[in-house]
């Protein structure tokens, strides 16, 4: 796991970017399908309030998430694009964000699925981007866990 952040024209770093790569014991079909299921996201992943999928076709869809927690909330819409069983790439430029672009890589491994998150973002606030850059490991670790665990369930039922 790794976080960077990139400087802009000699400006104070903007884009924070997290990076985790992971090997899970399931398959890569059902590991893709639990990403790709985003209706389910409130279920699992912190901070995820409500997600509703506006537009559905077999390689593109678009979401609306509300995140947050406390008096921080915010809805935001993503464009996703999926190809089947080796990545799902969502982008966002709009609502908190200024821009947004998740990918996850998934690779057929001999003990099931290597997948990498890729996340980079940066917020339309500048004191929340700030924020942000100091607490993104804690939280890319728990969005991550939260999926390990999905899977884990997944796996077990």
């Amino acid at each position: 796991m790794y976080i960077c952040c990139y400087e802009q024209q000699n400006k104070e770093p903007s884009m924070i970017e997290f990076k985790s790569t992971k090997l899970l014991p399931l398959n890569i079909k059902a590991l893709f399908e639990i990403v790709a299921d985003v209706d389910s996201y409130p279920q699992f992943v912190p901070w995820c309030l409500e997600a509703k999928v506006l537009e559905r076709q077999e390689t593109f869809m678009k979401a609306q998430l509300n995140v947050g927690t406390g008096m921080f909330t915010d809805t935001y819409i993503s464009d996703v694009t999926l190809t089947p069983y080796s990545k799902i790439e969502s982008t966002c430029n709009s609502g908190p964000l200024k821009s947004l672009k998740n990918t996850w890589n998934f690779e057929e491994a001999p003990e099931g699925t290597k997948v990498t998150l890729t996340c980079t973002f940066e917020l339309s606030s500048f004191f929340l981007n700030t924020l942000m850059r100091g607490l993104i490991e804690d939280i890319g670790s728990k969005m991550i866990k939260a999926f390990e665990e999905r899977t884990r369930n997944f796996h077990n039922s």
